[in-house]
């Protein structure tokens, strides 16, 4: 997989997810959630009325995961490399011709269902539901030329992560573990 390939599927990716946190309301049909100052989901739901863990701050992607975590997705050490874009805190971890693997974070859940629908028709394939993975998250894989997506999109305390995983599309199939591990892993931290 080339290092331009690599670099448009992120950027794809990522503008669907900016895009979708720079509007001011939802845009799947349904009407917009009431959202607290915090950006948490308000109402009589019974994951509103229960008490939720405490949020931690996440300033920095890249300490969402442990060296031996990042290993065992892109198969060596990688060092990350932050960014920050419209409110998402980012992390990749990139190996061109390899695995690769980013980490969005987002502050407000407000966009989740909008970046699991640009999922849904920017792949065309409905997400697979995905249980132990925080209160609600999906799984989508795709891909073109020589470049495949395995990719989990979960939500937890109001926030919701971005986890993609780039592979070579012939082991794209046996990716599914390691991104929702991954996944796991990173929104247990949050």
């Amino acid at each position: 997989m080339s290092a331009r390939i690599l670099l448009v599927v992120v950027t794809v990716v990522s503008a669907f997810t900016l895009s979708a946190c720079k509007e001011e309301t939802a845009g799947t049909g349904s009407a917009p959630s009431q959202e607290s100052e915090a950006g948490a989901p308000t109402g009589s739901t019974p994951a509103a009325t229960e008490p939720a863990a405490a949020a931690v701050e996440v300033t920095d992607a890249c300490s969402l995961l442990t060296a031996e975590e990042i290993t065992s997705a892109v198969g060596e050490a990688v060092e990350g490399k932050p960014s920050t874009s419209g409110g998402v805190i980012a992390c990749s971890w990139l190996r061109p011709g390899h695995r690769s693997l980013t980490v969005q974070f987002h502050k407000s859940a407000r966009r989740f269902d909008d970046s699991v629908q640009a999922l849904r028709d920017f792949y065309k394939v409905e997400p697979e539901p995905v249980s132990g993975v925080g209160e609600r998250a999906f799984y989508v894989a795709g891909g073109s030329g020589r470049t495949g997506s395995a990719i989990v999109v979960a939500l937890k305390n109001g926030r919701f992560v971005n986890v993609e995983l780039l592979t070579p599309p012939e082991t794209l199939e046996a990716a599914k573990p390691d991104a929702v591990a991954v996944g796991r892993a990173v929104i247990d931290r949050i």
